[in-house]
């Protein structure tokens, strides 16, 4: 009997040349993958401001036009002036959520855009409302959310928007922080 060879299938050759492209490419596509999800994950829960700048510029308009601001002499402006009145916060100091367990001191000042604001946020009644939303706040915050300036202008935004929704007519118009140490 004659013995039959049997045929060994072929062994492809993969040429290095297209396993370093794959490689490369496969490299690329998680980095993609990686940046967009890190640019994701930092812009998570924005939420847009309730009252906008606009808006204002229509009521503090309607405002001007009514006849009890005619008494006062207001000017007739395209885009209304507003009178920018600042309040400075007791100093805060609170733990931020997370592990490992951080303390922050944070001094801010609120930026109120007139005496109306002014009043009603210094009121005696309402003013350990707005420092005890603030205060729950800091506290949900992690270290990593506030640690780059996109998350502190994000934190900014929402001391406003805890802020306002307690103010019957005023608004706080920017918040700044005078003194920001985490330990």
């Amino acid at each position: 009997m004659a013995e039959e060879k049997k045929e060994e299938p072929k062994k492809k050759k993969i040429d290095p040349l297209f396993l370093g492209a794959l490689i490369f490419s496969i490299i690329n596509l998680l980095g993609l993958v990686a940046g967009l999800f890190v640019i994701y994950q930092n812009t998570l829960g924005y939420i847009p401001p309730l009252i906008l700048e606009e808006e204002l510029r229509k009521v503090s308009q309607a405002l001007e036009r009514s006849p009890s601001s005619e008494k006062k002499g207001s000017t007739n402006s395209e885009f209304p002036v507003f009178d920018e009145l600042m309040i400075q916060l007791d100093p805060f100091t609170a733990n931020l959520d997370g592990q490992p367990q951080r303390v922050i001191q944070i001094k801010i000042n609120l930026k109120v855009l007139d005496e109306k604001t002014y009043d009603e946020v210094l009121d005696p009644l309402r003013l350990p409302k707005i420092r005890d939303a603030i205060i729950k706040l800091i506290q949900k915050t992690h270290f990593d959310q506030i640690e780059s300036l996109q998350g502190k202008l994000f934190f900014k935004d929402q001391i406003i928007g805890s802020i306002n929704p307690l103010l019957d007519q005023g608004v706080v118009r920017d918040v700044y922080f005078s003194e920001l140490v985490v330990q």
